[in-house]
């Protein structure tokens, strides 16, 4: 078996050898691969050759809210946060009355008095202020959306030109610190 191997290899080795100064004949025809690449380059721009025109290059950047933007957008979120925090706090405690008044101690309370009175009203009370938490914790995240999409600034167009820096910047500075130097160069666009 390796005997037949050997022989095998040596011919693949030397067809693979020799096929090179066939594809290196001095014919003028292009192979298929010659032919597809030459197109492909044809269609594609040269990012590496010097450029002849000027390019200016565009983007969209958001603009900024003002910083009186920022505290509104802030505090009007905020105010949510603790009613919506209120409104839980009541909402909890108006459960936890409902739960013991259903049940007291495993079993149903039979007996209604005093006691079983004030845990009713505490519940009623409890379940009242939670609903105003929550709404006026709701009305607070409505002025809060209201209030961004209010103060959206829209965006900018920022445009970079290719061309060279204005004469009135600093060209290069050098910087001695200990040990080398600090090179920098500014550019304003």
């Amino acid at each position: 078996m390796r005997l037949a191997i050997v022989p095998s290899v040596v011919c693949v080795v030397l067809l693979a050898l020799a096929r090179p100064s066939l594809a290196q004949s001095p014919s003028n025809e292009q192979s298929p691969l010659q032919t597809f690449n030459a197109s492909a380059n044809a269609d594609q721009p040269d990012y590496f050759g010097k450029k002849s025109v000027p390019q200016k290059v565009s983007f969209r950047q958001a603009k900024p809210r003002t910083r009186r933007q920022h505290i509104i957008i802030a505090s009007l979120f905020g105010g949510a946060l603790a009613f919506g925090g209120i409104g839980l706090y009541f909402h909890l405690d108006s459960r936890d009355a409902s739960n013991t008044l259903s049940i007291a101690g495993g079993e149903p309370i039979r007996t209604y008095d005093r006691a079983a009175d004030s845990l009713r009203d505490r519940a009623f009370r409890s379940r009242t202020l939670a609903i105003v938490g929550y709404s006026i914790g709701g009305a607070f995240i409505a002025a809060t959306i209201a209030a961004m999409s209010m103060t959206q600034p829209g965006d900018e167009i920022i445009s970079i030109d290719d061309e060279p820096a204005p004469k009135n910047t600093v060209p290069v500075s050098v910087v001695p610190v200990r040990g080398g130097a600090v090179v920098g160069k500014a550019w304003s666009f």
